[in-house]
């Protein structure tokens, strides 16, 4: 999984090499979104989260992590 930009002002753009299930957490582990995407470039809109650190963990369809990276909201 590759996640730019990052730091981010509002949106995120995620790479990934197969479909996967991606989930982003709060600095303290909450989980707060949620979402299937494809094989590809996907962008996701940050704009309704507050600033601040993040972790975004991807799985495959499994269930078993395969990547978790963090990012910083501006």
């Amino acid at each position: 999984m590759r996640i730019h930009p990052n730091p981010t002002k509002g949106n995120i753009n995620i790479t990934v090499t197969e479909a996967t299930n991606i989930e982003i957490y709060s600095a303290v582990g909450e989980l707060i979104w949620q979402q299937f995407i494809q094989q590809g470039q996907n962008q996701i809109d940050l704009n309704a989260f507050a600033k601040g650190l993040y972790f975004i963990t991807a799985k495959n369809e499994n269930g078993e992590q395969i990547s978790t990276q963090k990012f910083v909201l501006h």
